[in-house]
């Protein structure tokens, strides 16, 4: 197998592994069920890291500057770029928070 095969192949592999959590959580039935998903799959550090991204993107999504953002929440913005993704790559990254 060639490098460039052997990159496909990884590639390939870690969507079917993102595709396979993505309908498993959306197979999930109410806020407990996703709750207790989470829990049992991520330790405490990544729930954390996860709610923090998410309280960024939120303010990101009401227009917060990243210099309020940064004040607000102590987190440099800059190690947080996968929070932006949508508002540069479209909505498939981020549900959006807010109606339009």
């Amino acid at each position: 197998m060639s490098n460039r095969e052997s990159i496909l192949s990884e590639k390939e592999a870690h969507e079917a592994r993102v595709a396979s959590l993505i309908a498993t959580i959306s197979a999930l039935k109410g806020e407990a069920e996703v709750s207790n998903f989470l829990r049992d799959l991520c330790t405490w550090g990544e729930l954390e890291a996860m709610a923090q991204r998410w309280e960024v993107a939120q303010l990101v999504d009401e227009g917060v500057s990243y210099l309020e953002i940064a004040r607000r929440t102590e987190m440099c913005i800059r190690d947080r770029p996968s929070t932006c993704r949508s508002r540069f790559f479209g909505p498939s990254f981020m549900p959006r928070t807010r109606s339009e």
